[in-house]
């Protein structure tokens, strides 16, 4: 499922969704500050994304997507075809990085290959895919 179920601190149980999950994302930006660490949130996208001619969806098909695009540094997509060996790894949200994307082995069995197959250019130029730590 995704990190929307899971509760926040200090939020009353009768609070709305839209409140839960902005408390959440903002909590979860609040630990990789403190910590200093990178800090990966999983969350899928809406069945409506999975019924699109295109496997690729955007940031609109998260469920949410606007609070957690607001707190997040980074947005990626995982996309590919079921029963697919690769995988593509879509920056979707990149602050002031380049938006691109690259593609992945996906093999699991008999051991585990996420290497990368390619990158493709980047679509939108704002700078240079680096990816630095939070501060």
């Amino acid at each position: 499922d995704g990190i929307y179920l899971l509760n926040a601190e200090g939020v009353a149980k009768s609070a709305s969704k839209v409140e839960r999950v902005a408390a959440i994302s903002a909590m979860a930006k609040r630990v990789a500050k403190l910590t200093n660490t990178l800090l990966i949130l999983v969350n899928q996208m809406g069945r409506r994304a999975e019924g699109q001619n295109s496997t690729k969806g955007t940031i609109a098909d998260i469920y949410f997507g606007d609070t957690w695009a607001q707190d997040a540094d980074y947005v990626f997509e995982i996309s590919g075809k079921r029963g697919s060996s690769s995988r593509l790894f879509s920056l979707l949200k990149g602050r002031n990085s380049a938006i691109g994307e690259f593609l992945t082995r996906f093999q699991v069995s008999p051991y585990p290959d996420f290497s990368a197959l390619g990158t493709l250019a980047p679509e939108k130029e704002v700078g240079s895919i680096e990816f630095k730590g939070i501060h």
